[in-house]
């Protein structure tokens, strides 16, 4: 950062400060001129007021809880999953990232193909014949060139998909080998939650409604916000505000005294002057009396 932009941080930051000591200071003084009365009005409609922002807030909190629950509602929970983009729901299933109604029709299945293989293989390392050199010189070299290094190595070609056949679709996705559990606790969830569709659907569009019910009444459940308002109504307008707005149009009124006068419009040489005609003058006089020949 540097010296122009700290100047500018540091002029802004006391032009802040300078506005708030004003603010500061003109509410005291407004604050002073409050008899008794007034001040104690005015202490009660500031806590009406805090009263009514508080039930607002609470208000707003409510319905926002009453929306997550309704969301929830509506985004039944996965009972399984393998993969990205696979998973079941008690109402719907998804394969590929494509999702799917369940119903009584929907079956899933797993095919595995290839399998895991082990070998070996050996092979003549520079650090074994010069550790042999060193032991036992050339016969040492020798020694260490025959005894080779023995690698172990597996060769995993496996496969494995799932299979999801609905009464007029059908999705195959690819999960990996390694995840076999996974894939075999969604493919049993699937074939479960098929079974029980039609009465997952019902509870489910039964948890919705009851949700969405309750969002609607926790909106229109106003009376908390209601009676906070009418609290504050019945103080009346605030000895404090009034007081703000007397020296405001003080202010106005004194700008306006002081603003001078628009001057009137000077008559230009040698035209015609229509406003000092008098009655019963007609144009050639008009035009006589402006000076015009």
């Amino acid at each position: 950062m540097n010296a122009f932009w700290i100047g500018a941080i540091g002029i802004l930051a006391t032009v802040v400060l300078v506005v708030a000591w004003v603010a500061y200071h003109r509410r005291r003084l407004l604050l002073g001129g409050l008899t008794p009365e007034e001040s104690t009005l005015h202490d009660r409609c500031v806590a009406a007021d805090k009263a009514a922002a508080q039930a607002r807030r609470a208000h707003r909190a409510r319905v926002r809880e009453a929306e997550r629950a309704l969301a929830k509602a509506e985004k039944p929970e996965h009972l399984a999953s393998a993969g990205r983009g696979n998973y079941v729901t008690p109402v719907s299933v998804c394969v590929n990232s494509h999702e799917r109604p369940l119903d009584e029709g929907v079956e899933a299945t797993l095919d595995a193909e290839g399998d895991v293989t082990r070998y070996a293989t050996q092979r003549t390392t520079a650090t074994r014949v010069v550790t042999g050199a060193m032991l036992a010189g050339p016969a040492g070299a020798i020694v260490g060139g025959v005894a080779k290094k023995t690698s172990h190595h597996k060769a995993d070609d496996r496969e494995l998909y799932l299979i999801v056949l609905g009464r007029d679709w059908q999705e195959v996705a690819r999960l990996n080998p390694a995840e076999g559990q996974k894939a075999r606790s969604l493919m049993h969830a699937i074939n479960v939650a098929a079974r029980n569709a039609t009465a997952a659907r019902v509870r489910h569009e039964e948890v919705v409604a009851t949700a969405r019910a309750h969002l609607e009444a926790t909106t229109a459940d106003t009376r908390e916000v209601d009676a906070a308002l009418a609290a504050r109504q019945a103080l009346g307008e605030d000895p404090y505000e009034r007081a703000k707005r007397a020296v405001k149009m003080n202010r106005r009124s004194s700008a306006a005294h002081r603003a001078p006068a628009p001057a009137a419009p000077e008559r230009a040489s040698g035209l015609p002057s229509f406003g000092d005609a008098r009655p019963g003058d007609g144009p050639q006089d008009v035009i006589r009396g402006g000076g015009v020949v």
